[in-house]
């Protein structure tokens, strides 16, 4: 019975604190404040045996925070300031109609207000070193995304540098290839010029033919690798038409030798020259 009593009391304690965070103007009257002191009276007056109701800390430390989180609900400053007025306002004037006693809860108010000033004071101090911790956090939030993308360009740089490093080898091998390929073919060419007068004209025509072939193509394939290697993104390169006439002119070349060679061009041209020849010797005797 005495607990429902206290529970009834400790409901009858959070509304009136709510009231109180609600605006300035409950107090603005001399019947507003005489309603809040009967009111406080009535809740700390005894329960039984004269027991007097003490607050619970936890209804105070409640009712503040959701005032905090809510600001419908009303603001822990205007409650600190009303608490102040009904604290310094209060003045003992009605008795207890039981034992014809002055009511003075002059005590309880003085600690309900003292109470009220540590909740609020604990919370904006827990308000303060979460607002700092969070400030604190962004900071490293930020210098960690400024490590990330100094690490990230870093990175980024140091791709670029091995991929230049890279194409400078490749570049370099691909020229020195050039290089030893045209220094071979000039002194394959030059063997060959050396040995003209040991071979028939159709295998020097077809080795020379073959050799500038297959130079001229080695040459473009790796020019074509270093344009692959350093083209744009999305670029296309097209075969040039002056590689596709070189190399239709070789193999013109070498089927004329080849047909030249199989048919014998040179022996059928000296023998149709001998015959007119003769025809030309008997033809004069005749008429001589």
């Amino acid at each position: 019975m005495i607990t429902d009593k206290v529970d009834v009391k400790r409901n009858k304690f959070k509304m009136l604190l709510f009231r109180l965070a609600e605006s300035q103007k409950i107090l603005s009257s001399p019947k507003e404040k005489s309603d809040i002191y009967i009111e406080l009276e009535s809740i700390y007056s005894g329960i039984a045996d004269k027991e007097e109701f003490r607050h619970y800390y936890s209804d105070i430390f409640a009712v503040i925070s959701q005032v905090d989180k809510d600001p419908q609900l009303g603001n822990t400053e205007v409650l600190n300031q009303n608490m102040n007025l009904v604290r310094q306002g209060y003045q003992p004037q009605n008795k207890d109609p039981e034992t014809n006693q002055l009511i003075d809860i002059s005590k309880q108010i003085n600690k309900l207000y003292d109470h009220i000033n540590l909740d609020i004071a604990r919370l904006n101090y827990f308000k303060t070193i979460e607002s700092r911790s969070q400030s604190d956090l962004n900071k490293v939030n930020e210098t960690l995304e400024q490590v990330g993308k100094s690490v990230s360009l870093m990175q980024d740089n140091v791709e670029k540098a091995d991929d230049m490093q890279k194409q400078y080898v490749t570049i370099l091998g691909i020229f020195a290839a050039i290089v030893l390929t045209f220094t071979g073919g000039i002194a394959f060419s030059t063997s060959v010029l050396e040995n003209i007068g040991n071979a028939s004209v159709y295998k020097i025509v077809l080795i020379a033919v073959g050799v500038a072939f297959v130079l001229i193509n080695i040459i473009y394939i790796l020019t074509r690798f270093i344009l692959e290697i350093n083209k744009k993104e999305n670029e296309v390169i097209k075969y040039p038409k002056f590689m596709l006439i070189l190399n239709l002119v070789c193999v013109c070349v070498v089927s004329i030798v080849i047909v030249s060679w199989f048919f014998d061009v040179g022996r059928a041209a000296e023998i149709f020259r001998n015959l007119i020849y003769q025809n030309f010797e008997t033809a004069n005797k005749i008429s001589n």
